[in-house]
């Protein structure tokens, strides 16, 4: 036990559990810290994936993390169907290939779901998933005032789209409603 520093003219005792995690995490604290909160434990994670290295590594982190927390983690899979051609091919009809490219993109996808949720029920967590279409970010933000922690990787789109585009993991500590961990 750490004591705190006092508060309100009272001194508060703090227990500190250390979880050991093998992976490099940077935390973003989603709002500024107010020393007359307390902090809240999360009690629902939102572990988006996109079947990457880093998302494995956040997938790995927020799994030990819910089980030590006691808490539910929810793993979100967004299609990302903002996708553009470049001018030369622009005027290509593109809905017929879209489709079709959905389509094969849903099974594997839901496989790739299937996959996490059975790895996290074996580690002995409550566990769901959630299947998204649209702008990667926008979604995750869109739906993060219903969980109080996001665990993702840092690196799982491409570089170039990285740099066209922004990190959808800066863009998601950015501007989620809730605090954000993001794995390396």
């Amino acid at each position: 036990m750490i004591p705190n520093d006092k508060v309100s003219g009272q001194s508060k005792l703090y227990q500190i559990e250390w979880i050991e995690i093998s992976y490099p995490i940077f935390l973003i604290i989603g709002r500024p810290f107010n020393h007359r909160e307390t902090m809240k434990i999360p009690k629902k994670i939102l572990i988006p994936i996109d079947g990457s290295s880093p998302s494995n590594k956040a997938f790995s982190t927020g799994i030990t993390l819910t089980k030590s927390l006691q808490s539910e983690a929810t793993v979100l899979y967004v299609i990302d169907s903002s996708v553009r051609l470049p001018p030369p091919f622009e005027s290509v009809e593109v809905s017929t290939v879209v489709r079709l490219m959905e389509k094969e993109t849903k099974s594997m996808v839901k496989s790739l779901l299937k996959e996490y949720m059975t790895r996290g029920k074996e580690a002995g967590v409550d566990i769901s998933s959630k299947l998204a279409n649209g702008n990667v970010a926008k979604e995750i933000i869109k739906i993060s005032s219903q969980y109080d922690l996001i665990i993702m990787g840092s690196v799982g789109q491409g570089t170039l789209t990285s740099i066209l585009m922004g990190s959808v993991a800066e863009k998601v500590a950015r501007y989620a409603d809730c605090s954000v961990m993001i794995v390396r």
